[in-house]
């Protein structure tokens, strides 16, 4: 890698092409002016503060928006709309077409406009949209409304994770982003509050209780015996549980600058949560069921900001990691599509076929890390073993800064 000594003894109309190990960018540059630690810490805490808090609070009310629908769902949804069969499933599913269609022409947009403009945008339309929610009538009211919803909040989250990867260096990143993503697990509690007392406003101005909420877990609960307004306050701790073991999990790969084994550990849990879910005696033991959801929850939660900052580390330029952290989620949201079909009223309260693909996808998650770790070791040590003058011989500065990740001067996180 040239050094920045050999870059000010240069000095010339050429660039020297070195790679900046904190901000996973392959980058040809001047020489670089030396930075106050203090300063730097100053103008961090300054991004901290006015950054991340807003992009948490806008994320917990997009979760809030699009998962009172199964608090809705207890509150008596399905009876007020007529849903009968598989409906109520499509109208969970039909929300993630578009979600998972739009999230990568959102970060476009995004990269062209302003955040400060695109993502207020979007927040306003969701919220509007979810309003007209609380005053549907039938199935095919509520089936467009939530196409609708997957519209308006798709360029949230894939719009956000990228926007902290551009204010934030590559071992900053993973603290940051699970302040913001444990509004996610956040919400959970926040829902389930919240529809505790919605639920008793039912009347109330010649509105339905569920009508005011305007997934699968306080439907489980409700399945293991418990009232629907114990089922929406038993939610709670469960979703505190996996927002300390996120934000736990995010200091700790931060610290270690490792992503792949906090991944492993995140699907490792999961996937004995989900076996316990399988092998728990049920009815009988609501409460031994009710124990091993937190053990569920907390891994696959804990998982998620690892994979998403593992991605957004390992691509560049930063074009390419737009696109590419968009792609990410988007294919992490076909997870909705099946996730909404799988936990089947008529198994309640075993959901055999809902547990089940989620072991298998736990599973599999642990498979695809581990190729994915030897993918990016193979790598480094390749491009460990090329000497500078190699590099010279084969590259230009010019082609050097259109490669990205692909330089030779660039190092894969692990």
């Amino acid at each position: 890698m040239a050094s920045l000594e050999a870059c000010e003894e240069k000095m010339t109309s050429s660039v020297s092409v070195k790679t900046d190990p904190e901000h996973s960018e392959v980058a040809v540059s001047n020489p670089v002016p030396a930075y106050d630690e203090a300063e730097t810490k100053r103008i961090l805490r300054k991004v901290d503060y006015r950054l991340v808090p807003m992009l948490a609070v806008m994320y917990l009310l997009a979760f809030v928006d699009r998962s009172n629908i199964g608090n809705a769902k207890v509150a008596g949804l399905n009876q007020d709309l007529h849903l009968t069969g598989s409906q109520y499933n499509i109208a969970l599913t039909i929300f993630f077409v578009p979600y998972i269609i739009c999230e990568i022409p959102c970060n476009i947009i995004l990269k062209l406009t302003r955040p400060s403009i695109w993502l207020p945008s979007i927040m306003i339309a969701w919220g509007v949209v979810l309003t007209l929610t609380g005053i549907v009538k039938d199935f095919r009211g509520l089936v467009i409304c939530r196409f609708f919803l997957g519209v308006t909040e798709a360029g949230f989250f894939p719009g956000a994770t990228y926007l902290l990867t551009i204010w934030y260096l590559r071992y900053e990143v993973q603290t940051r982003m699970v302040v913001f993503f444990a509004a996610a697990s956040l919400s959970g509690a926040f829902s389930g509050l919240l529809a505790y007392a919605i639920q008793h406003m039912d009347g109330i101005g010649g509105l339905r209780g569920w009508q005011c909420f305007s997934f699968t877990i306080p439907s489980v609960i409700r399945e293991l015996g418990y009232s629907a307004a114990n089922a929406q306050l038993l939610t709670i701790p469960i979703y505190v549980l996996a927002m300390i073991c996120t934000v736990g999990v995010a200091i700790a790969s931060d610290r270690a600058k490792q992503r792949y084994s906090y991944i492993l550990l995140g699907a490792v849990v999961a996937s004995l949560g989900f076996i316990a879910l399988i092998a728990s005696p049920r009815p009988g033991w609501p409460g031994l069921t009710y124990g091993f959801l937190f053990l569920a929850s907390s891994g696959v939660y804990s998982c998620i900001i690892p994979t998403i900052c593992w991605i957004g580390n390992n691509l560049a330029p930063s074009s390419k990691r737009a696109i590419g952290m968009a792609a990410l989620i988007g294919g992490g949201n076909l997870g909705g599509i099946v996730g909404s079909n799988i936990f089947l009223e008529q198994e309640a309260p075993q959901y055999w076929t809902g547990y089940g693909v989620c072991l298998a996808i736990s599973l599999l998650a642990i498979v695809a890390t581990l190729i994915l770790r030897r993918a990016y070791l193979r790598d480094n040590l390749a491009r460990d073993k090329m000497t500078e003058a190699e590099i010279r011989a084969k590259y230009t500065d010019a082609q050097l800064a259109e490669l990205g990740d692909r330089s030779p001067y660039f190092r894969y996180t692990l």
